[in-house]
């Protein structure tokens, strides 16, 4: 639903389209959860019976720094400058927005290309300090992301000032729409690294759970198969795969072959399940 909104905008430009764009987002997302638990992303995952599981009850973008996602400051305008020099500066970067700070550093202001527009165009004879927003609204580097996202749709704008250094008034960054994707692959990369880390820990804790080695023999099931085509045990993980002289670390799309020697920690019963199927002749402690 957010990326629906913010593409619509790009795409458009128009303010106006905001509140009905929300609004329509907003139902289709109320109506279509309780019609249907899957959408189209979910289905193909469902269809091959992965289950994803739900996130924590908590606002991901509660979890996530301004700073860990910001954009790096890759150019200032001078109030002095031109609206012509602004708008080339726009198109060397592609921004739509940038800030505009003084000789001693200090931002006194916002330019972007709507204000460029409503001033008559890229013109040569007119300032910057003429067509700027004054007093910007900023943001913090350790305020939460959703803080940031709050203040860029109460107010309308598309990139927030980050301000910080010893005297909190040092440009440090620039906070724009692609920083809230940014964000929300963040969070979920860190919760889905909290998952991981939980598993692992249950796995460990369970009686009689070690690393272990099975070799992959002719017959296997396993043999010419990827990785995450294969039912792996619950209370197993894949460590590493040996082949010939290289050891690889597996993922999904890696492809076992007869000869490899997979390394995997779990317990004891899927020790014996994986031993099964790959049809090892011996099963050892790794050291």
């Amino acid at each position: 639903p957010l990326t629906s909104v913010i593409i619509v905008f790009e795409l458009t430009g128009n303010y106006e389209l905001i509140l009905p764009l929300m609004l329509a987002a907003a139902l289709a997302t109320f109506f279509g959860d309780r019609f249907h638990r899957d959408n189209a992303y979910t289905i193909p995952l469902t269809q091959q019976g992965i289950s994803l599981p739900s996130n924590e009850d908590i606002d991901l973008l509660d979890t996530v720094d301004v700073r860990d996602v910001m954009q790096d400051v890759d150019g200032v305008i001078r109030p002095y400058q031109s609206l012509a020099d602004a708008a080339e500066f726009f198109d060397e970067t592609s921004h739509h927005g940038a800030a505009v700070v003084n000789d001693k550093g200090t931002l006194v202001g916002i330019i972007t290309l709507s204000d460029i527009a409503a001033a008559g165009g890229p013109l040569h004879s007119v300032a910057v300090a003429d067509a700027m927003s004054r007093d910007p609204i900023t943001i913090e580097p350790d305020a939460p992301v959703s803080m940031a996202l709050s203040r860029m749709a109460s107010l309308g704008v598309g990139r927030l000032p980050v301000l910080g250094g010893p005297d909190g008034k040092t440009l440090v960054g620039m906070f724009r729409r692609e920083s809230v994707v940014n964000a929300y692959e963040y969070a979920l990369s860190m919760a889905k690294g909290r998952e991981l880390y939980r598993e692992r820990k249950r796995i460990r804790s369970q009686p009689g759970a070690d690393f272990f080695v099975v070799r992959i023999e002719e017959d296997s099931e396993v043999a010419n198969t990827m990785v995450a085509d294969f039912a792996w045990p619950s209370d197993a993980v894949l460590v590493s795969i040996q082949r010939s002289t290289s050891v690889l670390v597996p993922h999904g799309d890696t492809m076992l072959r007869v000869g490899d020697v997979l390394t995997a920690f779990g317990s004891t019963d899927s020790r014996e399940r994986i031993a099964a199927a790959v049809q090892a002749r011996s099963i050892t402690e790794a050291e």
